[in-house]
């Protein structure tokens, strides 16, 4: 299941604004499927008028943006489409393409179109006090399926340190401690992942 929605093109300040937006490809067609342990995403252009790379973000919100992957474009004048496969490793959610015209700066890169995924990937929103942590911490969190969570806490060094399965019986908020007073100090890492598809949901960085 994919539903796919038309991002508005940045502009850019120009005196030949029509001629800017000339040099964005025809972009037809943007999705992403659920293959197994894989996201695929395919698109599809009408037309490359210009040289350039198609970049590929993802996204667990549709606001915080990662890049993962730098295509270049074919560039000949025609029909043509494009297909990436990524791992699934976390709930991402959302998908997009930007367009770096070559010899432009890609953080000025427009966005051509976003793109959202079903996972069957639960909702999960977590709060973490205090922070920085005393001897307890405290989880409020909102499930809004009924989906088994593990919580796992990580050092400095990337080392797991700790586990504990969730109350997730149904959806719902919950509230739960967890006991700090056997940690070293340092900044640990709690990361939420969803047991029986294997995603992390959501992470948050702790001061102890």
């Amino acid at each position: 299941m994919y539903r796919c929605v038309v991002a508005a093109i940045a502009g850019f300040l120009s005196v030949l604004p029509v001629l800017a937006l000339a040099q964005v490809p025809h972009l037809t067609s943007l999705r992403a499927e659920n293959v197994g342990q894989s996201i695929v995403l395919t698109w599809e252009v009408a037309r490359e008028p210009v040289q350039g790379q198609y970049i590929v973000e993802r996204s667990l919100d549709g606001t915080q943006w990662k890049a993962i992957g730098n295509i270049p474009a074919f560039f000949e004048n025609r029909a043509e489409t494009y297909q990436t496969v990524h791992r699934i490793t976390s709930a991402f959610r959302y998908f997009r393409l930007r367009w770096q015209q070559a010899g432009t700066d890609a953080d000025r890169a427009p966005v051509l179109r976003t793109c959202y995924v079903d996972l069957n990937a639960a909702n999960l929103f977590v709060r973490a006090t205090p922070n920085p942590a005393s001897q307890q911490l405290s989880l409020h969190y909102t499930l809004d399926a009924d989906k088994p969570i593990l919580l796992r806490v990580f050092d400095q060094v990337g080392q797991e340190v700790w586990t504990q399965h969730l109350p997730s019986g149904e959806a719902g908020v919950y509230d739960v401690d967890v006991e700090f007073n056997s940690f070293q100090r340092g900044i640990y890492l709690l990361v939420f992942t969803q047991v029986d598809q294997n995603l992390n949901l959501t992470e948050t960085r702790i001061e102890y």
